[in-house]
């Protein structure tokens, strides 16, 4: 035998499935997939024999075992049920029978690629998967081995319409975790990446419950600021809500219409209340996309930027980022993208503040000004070559008591040789108090020079927070 190649079932190999199915599987094909649904074919790589046929579709509604697995509630499993698959059809063929093993590589095989192929053709991933093995006929071997988990039986029901008729054939419960903290992310309050529609990145996310809505320092009350452009008939959402939503999504990476409406929609029932949603019912992308358009951008982003520095209210001892880039895919007529300059902090990855650069100026005087608001406290600027002006470190070191490191080029020949001739005393004066602090107290120790370049540049190491 020859390599295992699994593929995804081509419309004209449907006939021949079916067939095969209704042959030799002991339940016949499926006989209807009105629902979201996969086939795969797994054939041998040199005769191009069929081994195996798999099909997977919706989740089961009520699986007991799968829940306490999960340990999900009804509310969160009503909301996500759609992440979860199961294995409706599995058959080796009479060819692949005569292989040892071939169903355990075949399960493998395929959930390593069943939450992508599930994303590219019915825009979502699946995070789990589960199986339902007749305890009369199977053991459930192969699924053991391929290190599924058991999770216990059946009660031996079946649905009938809109009722559950007892028929007592009791069957064993397998799961599968299809991505890693998959029961973690099916439990949280926040919505993770891997259940936005079309995104194969994995992200973080946002712990809603402990996320300030209301009172002081809210993000609802905050965004009650930003004027609503909206005609008021017919309007069924507040805008607070939908800004709050939207900030909360974009703070987690997402990027388009249809991701904010899909993170609303996956929030827990009350956690969308929370957010001001009447009967907790999500905003779709339409609305989503009308709303964002009727409103002032510039004021959602001054709001927006003045309630994420009131919650990171110092910034003393913070290393942060100015840069700007370009815009990509979103050139107008006359041929031009939109210029943003962005301020990062380095070790949270949090944006302070994200400015377009107009079209008659560049982002020089725009990251002066912004440097000009920042509470900045010894703290440490990072900027490009573009920025390295004598006014933009003036206001650094001299308004700002910080530090910078700026890149200088050749370009600058002049300005490179100086500081090549420089002696380190020369340097930012809160940095050369560190070093003669640092020196006073190492009266016996004579430091390297690998030492003072570390003292130099006393950038913090990811997770230590002065």
């Amino acid at each position: 035998m020859g390599g295992l190649v699994i593929s995804l079932l081509k419309p004209v190999e449907r006939e021949k499935y079916a067939s095969h199915m209704d042959r030799l599987h002991y339940l016949g094909a499926v006989q209807s997939n009105l629902g979201k649904a996969l086939q795969y074919v797994v054939e041998d790589s040199s005769s191009g024999e069929w081994l195996a046929l798999m099909d997977w579709g919706y989740g089961s509604l009520k699986n007991s075992g799968r829940d306490e697995w999960i340990g999900w509630d009804k509310e969160l499993r009503e909301a996500r049920l759609k992440y979860v698959v199961t294995n409706t059809r599995f058959l080796i063929l009479p060819e692949g029978r005569k292989h040892k093993c071939l169903a355990s590589q075949v399960l493998s095989l395929a959930t390593r690629r069943l939450s992508d192929d599930w994303a590219r053709y019915h825009g979502h991933h699946v995070l789990v998967a589960e199986t339902y093995v007749d305890i009369r006929r199977f053991a459930g071997t192969c699924y053991r081995a391929a290190n599924w988990v058991d999770v216990g039986l059946t009660q031996g029901f079946a649905r009938s319409n809109q009722r559950y008729i007892e028929h007592g054939e009791r069957k064993r419960i397998f799961v599968y975790p299809l991505v890693h903290n998959a029961r973690k992310i099916l439990c949280s309050t926040g919505v993770p990446h891997m259940l936005i529609a079309s995104r194969q990145d994995k992200f973080g996310m946002i712990d809603v419950d402990r996320l300030p809505l209301v009172g002081q320092g809210g993000l609802l009350d905050a965004l009650a600021q930003v004027k609503d452009g909206r005609f008021r008939r017919g309007v069924r959402y507040k805008l607070s809500s939908i800004l709050a939503v939207t900030v909360c999504s974009v703070l987690c990476g997402i990027d388009s219409f249809r991701g904010i409406a899909e993170y609303a929609a996956n929030l827990p029932l009350e956690v969308r209340k929370r957010f001001g949603f009447r009967r907790g019912k999500a905003p779709d992308e339409e609305t989503v996309r009308k709303t964002l358009n009727k409103i002032d951008a510039a004021q959602f982003d001054s709001v927006t930027r003045e309630w994420i520095r009131t919650r990171c209210p110092s910034l003393k001892g913070k290393v942060l980022a100015i840069d700007g880039k370009t815009m990509r895919a979103s050139r107008v007529k006359d041929g031009s993208a939109p210029h943003i300059l962005s301020v990062v902090l380095h070790h949270d990855g949090i944006a302070l503040a994200t400015i377009k650069v107009g079209d008659k100026t560049n982002e020089i005087p725009v990251a002066q000004q912004v440097l000009e608001e920042l509470p900045l406290d010894r703290s440490i600027v990072t900027l490009d070559a573009l920025h390295t002006q004598k006014e933009t470190a003036r206001i650094i070191v001299t308004k700002k008591r910080s530090d910078y490191l700026m890149t200088v080029k050749d370009n600058q020949e002049e300005l490179l040789e100086k500081i090549q001739r420089l002696p380190e005393e020369a340097f930012s004066p809160s940095v050369y108090r560190s070093i003669q602090s640092t020196r006073k107290s190492r009266d016996s120790l004579n430091s390297s020079s690998s030492d003072r370049q570390t003292e130099l540049f006393p950038i913090r190491k990811a997770g230590n927070q002065s």
